[in-house]
């Protein structure tokens, strides 16, 4: 029997799609309460996972499902970190962008301080721009990452 050969590009999407169901065996479960969205009525609720509960239900709707199990609340854990994980470094380029943005216009303020050094203007637009540009990856990162549970 004759192999297929696999083009490059899904051997990549391959990999990549792997690499992203990967989560680390030692990841500890998520034990924070979280929001469920029920699959019936759309409406969401907060479920405090604790041990020995074996059901819940909507409290609109009465949609009853199982409780969730040890293995979901690890990958829920793990994904609920790299979400934060992302929403942080994207307030802390925002603070960033912020700070050198305050600063470059205290310094435009005082032309004195500018005379003859005209490179000065474009540092701090240069790094205003960088700080833009990681906050918008960041922030589409975590869009992108956000694990919303339905039941």
């Amino acid at each position: 029997m004759a192999e297929k050969e696999i083009k490059p590009g899904k051997k990549r999407a391959a990999r990549v799609r792997k690499r992203r169901e990967t989560i680390p065996s030692t990841a500890p479960p998520w034990t924070a309460p979280f929001r469920v969205v029920c699959s019936e009525c759309y409406d969401e609720f907060v479920v405090t996972p604790k041990e020995g509960i074996e059901g819940m239900t909507c409290p609109s709707c009465d949609h009853g499902a199982k409780a969730p199990s040890g293995e979901f609340l690890r990958k829920l854990g793990h994904y609920k970190r790299m979400e934060r994980k992302k929403l942080i470094l994207a307030i802390t380029f925002f603070g960033i962008m912020f700070i050198v943005g305050l600063l470059w216009l205290f310094l435009m303020v005082n032309e004195a301080a500018y005379i003859g050094n005209t490179g000065m203007h474009y540092a701090f637009l240069g790094a205003l721009v960088l700080c833009f540009v990681l906050v918008i990856y960041f922030t589409a990162g975590y869009e992108s990452s956000k694990y919303d549970v339905y039941f």
